[in-house]
């Protein structure tokens, strides 16, 4: 992980954790060690990979293609679960 996003997470842990009630805590704990224990995110993406092509709908809901967008310079992926 990139160290500043580390600190960044650590501060941001250290200040909303004590906020929240312990059973929430201990939930959240419980599912992170449940995901580390099953690798999730071991295989994940890392600095300097090159992604797979791919097409999704853009945040408009039009077909967004990778390597279209390349063609056109540096590309920003973000994922969501879209609008509630």
């Amino acid at each position: 992980m990139i160290p500043e996003l580390r600190l960044r997470i650590e501060a941001f842990q250290k200040e909303f954790l004590p906020k929240l009630p312990r059973e929430t805590v201990a939930t959240l704990v419980r599912g992170i060690e449940d995901m580390v224990r099953a690798g999730i995110g071991g295989d994940g993406v890392k600095v300097g990979d090159r992604a797979p092509d791919f097409r999704l709908p853009n945040a408009g809901g039009r077909p967004a293609e990778l390597s279209a967008l390349l063609a056109r310079g540096p590309a920003v992926v973000a994922f969501y679960r879209g609008g509630w």
